[in-house]
């Protein structure tokens, strides 16, 4: 019966989307391929890794050798670009609209002995790849590697015509903790970063519109431009009658002049970026002198500043933008509008303004053309990788709401806590692609085709930990362990399954180590024990990713290694 009803909705999520029917293609029978993957001979190094992978995948689906030559494209499974591959036919399909909107645009046709592959990029190319995978029923659900899910098809018929293009224009699931180099065992190297990024690659996110690098900018301004500050210490904020990095005094006209050169600098020595960013350190003490406070409030200050910067960047580069976030002291609107080339964050947490997040939404849109959303999707320093769980409802709420509100971008800040956030992670990334997307059928696809016939009790176990936000006691732990209990039995003989729910059972784990550590008298010997076992745990169940080991052994190690006086406890910071 799983099998069926994960059928119906492997249905529901192929068709989805604009498909149009195809012919039928025969790729693969019997352990022998029938078509070879087709590139151009002017493919870039990164089409090529993508045309790599895609044989990969395929003979691990149907046991085939499928070979990567290059061609005129009449024939095979065609992977390239517009460019590479010209078909009139998918112009439209793949046109770039107001600059950006298209840059991650593909589209999929089979015909009798072809299938296109066919993006407006190398980036949307590689988004047709695994759109295809994804059709033929390929999942990579959570980071670890165990939670990919491989199709064993012998026999590999394709009928599936498509045009797709993200609604979100920039899509960043990323960790405020970063990756871990794997310093006890090298061979691993930085394991982390690359599972990371494979996730991110198999699932669709990427950036149409490159926005990553709109953080906090002022420091790096300053340590760019080093002698021109030591020479004028003006040029920093006056804060408690001290010149003090890293914030800086915006009403001094020299110093806006160097803002203004630096970043432009930064687009003639980097053309390829798509914008720059003018948004201050992470701090919400600013300069109190008297010209600073000429120009009005914090928010009047921080994006006055912006709007000369982006005048100056619109006159020499048409097109590139100014980017900043709406955060802190800096929250509110200012009492000007921004340049239509100034593109915006509004962050949804950990503002200081005198609005709240549901008041800065309607003020910022009548101030700015070019929204995104800075969201909070795990804090290690508030969550731990604890529960409660932020789950796939609330994805479902909030991703509608940013583009309903002009967003077209979202940043997740996030750790590697997939025990606690892995179904907000995997809903989330196929809602910032199509916010439309039927999140009720994404989740009967995921508990189907991760846990098959252990479906009933894993849905048990996530409603039960998506509902209850104070679970934290026996009887909690004691229904959850009943649930991954009865997935075991149900699944003891998929050992593929039998994985996953092991790695939910070492999660449970990890919240009773850490639960048990923390309540325990500082300095005192069984808090030391409570500690070696939490860390021993999760070193041996880091590539897991089930909690964010990055951020606990850096955090939590360094800090244990001053309580109990273990120097060499820092060996454990992977940094």
């Amino acid at each position: 019966m799983w099998m069926l009803k994960g059928f119906v909705f492997f249905l529901i999520l192929v068709f989805s989307v604009a498909c149009i029917g195809g012919e039928d293609c025969r790729l693969a029978c019997d352990g022998n391929s029938i078509l070879p993957i087709v590139i151009s001979s002017q493919a870039s190094a990164q089409t090529k890794a993508v045309a790599a992978e895609l044989s990969e995948y395929l003979k691990r689906i149907t046991g085939a050798t499928f070979e990567v030559e290059t061609g005129d494209g009449s024939s095979g499974i065609v992977l390239g670009t517009l460019k590479e591959f010209p078909n009139p036919a998918l112009e439209k399909a793949l046109e770039i609209r107001d600059t950006y909107d298209g840059r991650e645009a593909f589209a999929i046709r089979t015909e009798a002995k072809r299938v296109l592959l066919i993006g407006t990029t190398d980036l949307a190319v590689s988004h047709a790849s695994f759109r295809l995978l994804e059709t033929i029923g390929y999942r990579h659900f959570f980071q670890a590697r165990n939670w990919e899910v491989v199709p064993s098809l012998p026999v590999l018929v394709i009928n599936h015509d498509e045009n797709s293009r993200p609604v979100i224009l920039s899509r960043r699931i990323w960790y405020g903790g970063g990756a871990f180099y794997d310093k006890v065992k090298p061979s691993e190297g930085w394991r982390d970063a690359i599972d990371t990024a494979a996730w991110s690659r198999h699932n669709r996110m990427g950036e149409s519109l490159a926005l990553a690098g709109i953080g906090h900018s002022w420091e790096s301004i300053i340590k760019r431009n080093k002698a021109e500050f030591d020479a004028h210490q003006e040029y920093l904020a006056l804060i408690d009658g001290k010149r003090q990095w890293p914030m800086l005094c915006v009403s001094n006209p020299g110093l806006r002049q160097l803002v203004i050169k630096d970043r432009l600098n930064a687009l003639r020595e980097n053309p390829s970026l798509d914008a720059v960013s003018v948004d201050p350190a992470d701090s919400n003490k600013h300069c109190q002198c008297e010209q600073c406070a000429k120009l009005g409030g914090i928010s009047d200050r921080v994006f006055g500043l912006a709007n000369e910067v982006a005048k100056a960047v619109q006159k020499e580069f048409p097109g590139k933008l100014v980017g900043l976030l709406a955060y802190s002291a800096h929250s509110d609107p200012p009492s000007f509008s921004l340049e239509p080339n100034i593109a915006l964050m509004l962050t949804n947490g950990f503002n200081e303004g005198k609005l709240s997040f549901d008041e800065l939404v309607p003020a910022w849109k009548s101030k700015c053309q070019r929204m995104g959303y800075y969201d909070y999707w795990s804090v290690f320093a508030f969550d731990k990788s604890l529960p409660p769980f932020l789950g796939p409802q609330y994805a479902r709420k909030q991703i509608p709401f940013y583009v309903c509100n002009n967003g077209i971008a979202i940043s997740a800040e996030s750790t590697s806590a997939w025990g606690s956030r892995g179904l907000l992670y995997y809903v989330g990334s196929k809602l910032m692609w199509d916010p439309k997307a039927d999140v009720y059928a994404i989740l009967a696809d995921f508990f189907d085709n991760a846990f098959g016939p252990a479906a009933t009790p894993m849905r048990r176990f996530y409603e039960c930990l998506d509902k209850d936000n104070s679970w934290l006691s026996d009887n909690s732990y004691g229904l959850a362990y009943r649930d991954l209990d009865e997935a075991s039995r149900l699944a003891q003989n998929h050992p593929d399954i039998i994985t996953r729910i092991d790695d939910l059972k070492s999660y449970l784990h990890y919240i009773q180590l850490y639960m048990r550590w923390n309540s325990l008298t500082p300095g005192s010997a069984e808090r030391k024990a409570a500690f070696i076992a939490m860390f021993t745990h999760m070193f041996r169940t880091r590539y897991a990713y089930m909690e964010s080991w990055r951020c606990i052994q850096g955090r939590e190690g360094d800090k244990a290694a001053k309580e109990f006086n273990e120097p060499t406890w820092t060996l454990f910071n992977y940094s």
